[in-house]
């Protein structure tokens, strides 16, 4: 056996006190060290095939510290504990995974004393096994032993805010600003809240399906987030400032909890199962995409907004809803709405326009009010007013109602002085 000593391009300044770990293949991980003047933070790899030293530069790491230890934990992964920072020994434990290029920190209620000089080791080469922590100075040598792990390195996972600062797939950790909160994997996830504002304005494509807590995307940003066909999931809340920062193409926006929904964005596929969903604002739902579809079994309540059924040129729009909406307003134009199954409305449907109302045997259940500004369209759902008080039949200058059954259980319908074309009434009320 015999040392060789190796020349590379680049290469970490001169420095001691740094500790070096393997982290898989044939690279060596590096962090820290003092350079003879201060400690320093950065973060190296090695590797030996190529001869080549590399600086990373994660979006968050440890502090600048000398005298620390660092162990592997499998996959290429790396554990840190401890160290000094050149005025207090501390006690913190990071994790780095070099795949993400990410230290994050594993906040611990028991640990080892502030300490630097101490030995730190795996006990197995694939992360099965624990970790063995030995000596060190806390202000004294020391002589206790502490285990970390057993083969559970996760990192605990805490509600986050992860706050856009880069460019591109959202699976990527390096794209986000974690600013409270601990995340296990630097990607945004079910118990995490996103934000997208001036930090980047770069354009952002979700990649994957993702489940998250809300999404919160402010007028300052001004790039766009594509779902393409995708789904993206949210349990706490929706806001989205501007009409073009959100393209939800062929994907699907799940409401999956009791949330306020204020988007400026058209959406195309939504699914509200099981939710009840707040519109602080008009939520426009359109065919954009070629087709569209409201699919669940959720609530959706006007506190500042109505829903708004729209399409493209070339796309229609699909309802199988099972839950209950206040408000309904139907812009579809040219194209046409089909109920797959019937659809409660507790308060106004408003038909705007319209070609084709599809439905054979399913109904527009309305305990309000029916207006129709549409000048001509045919129908095989049946309106069918269902309120315990009176109901009005409004139309506007030039609508009327066409080849569209009414049907009143109570109260009084009440028709307006206009013509209606093929329109039959089978009132039991009045």
């Amino acid at each position: 056996n015999t040392w060789t000593q190796k020349s590379t391009a680049t290469k970490p300044s001169a420095r001691s006190d740094n500790d070096m770990a393997y982290i898989g293949g044939d690279g060596v991980l590096l962090f820290g060290g003092f350079d003879g003047s201060v400690v320093n933070d950065e973060t190296w790899v090695y590797d030996l095939s190529a001869n080549t030293w590399t600086q990373k530069s994660p979006a968050t790491k440890p502090s600048a510290r000398a005298s620390h230890s660092m162990a592997y934990i499998g996959g290429d992964g790396v554990l840190l504990f401890g160290g000094f920072d050149g005025s207090s020994r501390l006690d913190d434990t990071w994790i780095y995974d070099l795949s993400d290029n990410i230290w994050t920190q594993d906040t611990n209620t028991i640990q080892p004393s502030a300490r630097g000089g101490h030995g730190l080791s795996e006990t197995s080469m694939d992360g099965s096994s624990f970790l063995v922590l030995f000596g060190g100075n806390d202000g004294a040598n020391d002589d206790e032993t502490w285990t970390f792990g057993g083969g559970d390195f996760l990192i605990p996972d805490t509600p986050a805010t992860f706050v856009w600062n880069g460019s591109g797939n959202w699976s990527t950790p390096g794209n986000w600003n974690v600013t409270s909160g601990v995340d296990a994997d630097g990607v945004p996830d079910s118990n995490d809240t996103v934000i997208f504002d001036a930090t980047s304005i770069a354009n952002a494509t979700v990649d994957a399906n993702f489940d998250i807590s809300a999404l919160q995307v402010t007028a300052a940003y001004t790039g766009q987030i594509s779902l393409g066909a995708n789904t993206l999931s949210t349990a706490a809340g929706f806001t989205v400032a501007n009409a073009g920062s959100f393209n939800s193409g062929t994907g699907t926006v799940r409401f999956a909890g009791t949330q306020t929904v204020d988007c400026a964005a058209a959406l195309g596929n939504v699914d509200v199962d099981p939710a009840t969903i707040m519109l602080a604002s008009d939520l426009v739902l359109n065919s954009f995409a070629g087709a569209g579809t409201l699919t669940g079994s959720g609530t959706i309540q006007n506190t500042g907004g109505v829903l708004i059924f729209s399409a493209a040129a070339t796309g229609d729009y699909t309802v199988d809803f099972s839950g209950d909406i206040d408000d309904v307003n139907i812009s579809v134009g040219t194209q046409t709405l089909t109920l797959l199954q019937d659809l409660t409305i507790n308060n106004t449907l408003t038909i705007d326009s319209v070609e084709f109302l599809v439905g054979v045997g399913r109904k527009f259940l309305v305990s309000g009010d029916v207006i129709t500004n549409e000048t001509n369209y045919s129908a095989t759902a049946t309106v069918s007013l269902v309120g315990s008080s009176d109901q009005t039949l409004t139309s506007g200058p030039v609508g009327f109602w066409s080849t569209s059954t009414f049907q009143s259980p109570a109260g009084t319908c009440c028709w307006p002085p206009t013509s209606f074309s093929e329109a039959s009434l089978a009132a039991k009320g009045s």
